[in-house]
């Protein structure tokens, strides 16, 4: 396509103007001395481009030498603006220029006090274009803000007020130099930095609560006062978030507003041209901190193009901010030393100390800003800010690190298919190596305190450096090609088999990490195959931390599939070696508690369950940042240890303190979530809060479903929540959660898993009338059940049920009743079972009335709403004591006692109406009965 003009002198059509102002203003950032190399540069690459940006410059240049604006001005100024008077304010002299815009100094001139301000004057050339829009745009948004730490818009016009005239915004003067230059020229520590930081970030949650994006943060448009005050300044190409809702033309002056980014600060969706929202400032914060704080860029390297720094912003990881300031030289005529001893020596320190200084918290913190995916970084700047505050306070943060495994993780969910992955599966994994060889080398640094650690750190870096030397071989053999995951991991194994087998600990760390994998890749089969191998090499050597984190992965495996005398020894053998042998090392400990833990729960013993969740968090104290998952996934344990027991008030209280825990840290959105939200739902269900306990179910598949693969939902909550959308009257909606669920959960082969779906959902289809359907689910589910747990288990009691419901939808009475009498049997007199006991009585009742036997349906019904009152006495109202009192009416009814009936029959529908909704069949059932009255 032709150029709209071809002459550097002449003037730039909006769409140039777009493409040439982000390069304008990197070039005016330049260097003399860099300007020359970055033109030719931008020669070879737009030779176009760079003819036109030559003339800019040039007139740039002119500026200085008395002919400032000549030509450019509208009508309404001179070519000379000094001493022009813009409403009360009076021109004096030149601060700045930049590709939008002049600055300059004014004073104020009408009397009424004397101060001065910076006058902003678009250039002239640009009357008329999306860049004049911008800059009206740029007022109206800086007169939303009133923030300390951003510079106020005092006053705006059009010069002479005529048509045509030059419009001027009046902005607080602000006396300063850039951020990152005036923390070196002061010196400032680790921690005064992060103090000024937290100004500009206070600044940045302003305008993002009064609906504006920054878009171009960035040294130049943060200046520090003498004083330390911070001032954010310049906001001509931010975005309004109402702008995409109102659907006015602003939304195409944003996209254009865009293009005009400072691609050193830009993220990675601005430079795919992708939506931006608050995540964008957030990356671009993080990008300064990390400079801030190291002296480097997370991704670019000193002398690149912008070519080539948008490429390392969109493919290069950063690497950890610690390990950004070791020696790595970036200027050949320096030693590498005193480049690293300039970045500490700036921040009153030395190279050793600021890096101790950034290990750790701050590592995770920028990492977590600095992520490529929005969705994966901090979600506001508030929750940004309050982890740096924390690390200051030495609190627990909610950054987690990038370990090895996560890093492996987020590969296999990328690349589940045939990929030409070769050398993605290495960066990916090798990269989430540094965080093991710093761990294991700052262990051996301390080598001379106890002889223990010394050997721990000497393992520890052997395993990190077989793992690392295995995927660099690996790179080197498929560097061509094309290989499937699964296929890298067989060449892996094969690997760890014949180059380690002289080495039974490092190969067994090996085969753990690729067991891992397989079970990440969903190859359940080929994941146990290696743990037992991992196992049998762990046994053959000597390191205690190896064999149990071996068993306890075995046991899990184990324990998924119903093999569960198997897991719980392996579990038990795990978890008094690690006592005893690594006392000091708690982790292994707390998460073998937590693996026996779910085990027991599998196995019906909740109280087990609770032991061993308290116990886990005894060992665990204070979390440290990457425990913080653990923490929560252990409260999650007890809330639903407390459910499982009865105790339903205090369970649903836990989980609601869990939830508030989560909301403050800001995670809601984290996978995690939605099993908590998930086991929150269960204590509401098993409470009898129906429409609470949809709200939650719904939440954690909705979670689910957001990811875009049905197979990542969460099983059990599709399946609760389909029980409940019944339960609530929206029927209807339940039998595509239910399919889904039981696809999912017999892809995934967990005999107990397809077991809780197949019942539920035969429940459901009884009470829907598809006995057929009933009938084949009752049958896949006891199978399943059946070969899981033993004889007398509680757990055979919903088989019973179900069969009962089934006997009783066909008519047969007598088979109801024996089903529901052994399902009695099973549960026993405890606390714990009282809520089902409570609805097998009501059941029971139902049969007997069939049955014609109203005295003995009028017992059993009212010692299923004592037992009800009882069990649900932590809630105001609930839907199972409705149940209980709609049968035990009916029952009174049969009986001749028809104001009893009445009473209860109204206690009945106030419960069912708040727990379950009008809407609910039994809601419905109930004021359809007490119309017979």
């Amino acid at each position: 396509m032709t150029p709209a003009y071809s002459t550097p002198d002449a003037t730039p059509d909006a769409a140039t103007w777009a493409r040439l102002s982000p390069l304008l203003d990197e070039a005016l950032d330049l260097p003399p001395t860099e300007l020359a190399a970055w033109l030719a540069d931008l020669q070879a690459r737009a030779p176009h481009d760079a003819l036109l940006l030559q003339g800019l410059l040039e007139r740039h240049a002119a500026a200085g030498s008395g002919s400032f604006l000549a030509g450019s001005a509208a009508p309404t100024l001179t070519a000379t603006p000094v001493g022009q008077r813009l409403g009360p304010w009076t021109i004096e002299a030149p601060l700045g220029e930049g590709g939008m815009a002049s600055v300059w100094l004014a004073r104020r001139s009408d009397g009424r006090h004397d101060g001065q301000a910076a006058i902003k004057l678009m250039h002239g050339r640009l009357h008329g274009t999306q860049a004049s829009q911008r800059f009206e745009r740029e007022g109206r948004i800086l007169a939303r803000l009133q923030h300390p730490h951003i510079a106020q818009l005092l006053d705006a016009g059009v010069a002479n007020d005529g048509d045509g005239g030059q419009p001027y915004l009046v902005l607080e003067l602000v006396r300063g130099e850039p951020i990152d230059r005036w923390c070196d020229s002061h010196r400032l520590s680790v921690d005064a930095r992060l103090a000024l930081f937290n100004d500009v970030l206070a600044a940045v949650a302003h305008a993002h609560t009064h609906g504006v994006i920054h878009r171009d943060l960035k040294p130049a448009n943060i200046l520090v006062a003498e004083g330390g005050a911070v001032k954010l300044l310049d906001f001509g190409i931010a975005k309004l978030l109402d702008d995409e809702a109102s659907g006015t033309d602003a939304t195409a002056l944003t996209r254009e507003g865009g293009r005009a980014l400072t691609p050193e600060y830009a993220s990675p969706e601005q430079l795919r041209g992708e939506g931006v929202t608050t995540a964008t400032d957030v990356y671009a914060l993080g990008v300064l901190l990390y400079q801030l704080l190291s002296g480097r860029h997370p991704t670019a390297q000193g002398g690149g193009s912008a070519a080539q720094l948008m490429r390392s912003t969109l493919d290069t990881e950063p690497p950890r901010l610690s390990r950004a300031v070791l020696p790595v030289p970036d200027d050949r005529s320096r030693p590498a030393s005193d480049v690293a001893g300039d970045a500490a020596a700036l921040r009153g320190t030395t190279p050793l100390r600021l890096r101790r200084a950034l290990e750790g918290d701050l590592d995770n913190i920028l990492a977590h800003a600095l992520r490529k995916l929005p969705s994966e970084r901090y979600p506001t700047v508030a929750a940004f800010a309050e982890d740096l505050r924390r690390h200051r306070a030495h609190e627990p943060i909610v950054a987690r690190p990038d370990a090895w495994a996560y890093r492996a993780a987020k590969f296999v969910r990328r690349h589940r298919g045939a990929v030409a992955a070769g050398a993605l599966v290495g960066v990916a994994v090798v990269a989430g190596l540094a965080g093991t060889l710093s761990q294991a080398r700052r262990a051996q640094e301390q080598a001379q305190r106890a002889d223990r650690e010394k050997q721990n750190a000497l393992v520890d870096l052997g395993h990190a450096e077989a793992l690392s030397t295995t995927l660099a071989v690996l790179l080197g053999t498929v560097a061509d090609k094309s290989f499937t995951p699964a296929q890298l991991l067989q060449r892996a194994e094969a690997m760890a088999d014949t180059e380690y087998a002289a080495a039974p600990e490092t190969r067994a760390y090996l085969l753990t990490q690729l067991s891992k994998l397989w079970g990440e890749l969903g190859s359940n089969d080929r994941a146990l195959e290696l743990a037992r191998k991992a196992q049998a090499a762990a046994q053959a050597g000597q390191n205690a931390h190896l064999r149990t984190e071996a068993d306890c992965m075995l046991g899990a495996m184990l324990a998924d599939r119903g093999e569960f005398v198997a897991a719980i020894a392996l579990f038990n053998e795990a978890i008094t070696s690690t006592r005893q042998q690594r006392p000091q090392e708690p982790d292994l400990t707390v998460g073998c508690l937590q693996k026996r833990a779910v085990l027991h729960f599998e196995q019906g013993r909740p109280q087990d369950a609770l032991d061993d969740a308290q116990a886990a968090l005894l060992a665990l104290g204070a979390p440290r940042p990457g425990q913080m998952d653990m923490a929560l996934m252990l409260r999650g344990i007890k809330a639903d240890a407390l459910s499982r027991l009865g105790r339903l008030g205090p369970a649903v209280a836990e989980y609601e303190a869990v939830l508030g825990e989560v909301r403050r840290l800001g995670r809601l959105e984290q996978a995690s979530t939605k099993t908590v939200l998930n086991q929150y739902g269960l204590a509401l269900m098993r409470g009898g809060q129906s429409l609470k306990a949809a709200e939650a179910f719904g939440q954690s598949v909705t979670m689910s479903l957001a990811q875009g693969d049905p197979t990542l939902v969460d099983i059990p909550a599709q399946t609760n929540l389909a029980r409940t959308l019944v339960e609530t009257g929206r029927g209807a909606q339940a039998p595509p959660h239910f399919e889904q669920a039981l696809g999912n959960a017999q892809r995934t082969g967990a005999r107990r898993m397809i077991a809780s779906v197949a019942l539920s959902a035969g429940v459901v289809a009884c009470d829907l009338g598809d006995l057929p359907r009933c009938a084949a689910l009752l049958e896949l589910g006891a199978g399943h059940l059946s070969a899981m747990l033993p004889a007398g288990n509680a757990g055979l009691a919903a088989i019973n049920i179900l069969r009962a419901r089934l006997a009783l939808a066909r008519g047969v009475p007598q088979e109801a009743a024996e089903q529901t009498q052994r399902a009695l049997a099973l549960y026993g007199d405890t606390a714990a079972s009282a809520p089902l006991r409570a609805q097998a009585l009501a059941l029971l009742a139902q049969v007997q009335l069939q049955q014609g036997d109203a005295p003995a349906s009028l017992v059993s019904a009212q010692q299923a709403v004592q037992l009800a009152r009882t069990a649900f006495a932590d809630f105001p109202t609930s839907a199972p004591l409705g149940r209980t009192l709609l049968v035990l009416g009916q029952a009174q009814q049969a009986t001749g006692q028809a104001d009893a009936a009445r009473r209860s029959g109204l206690e009945a529908r106030r419960q069912l109406d708040a727990a379950a909704g009008p809407d609910a069949p039994l809601a419905v059932q109930a004021r359809k009965w007490m119309a017979t009255f």
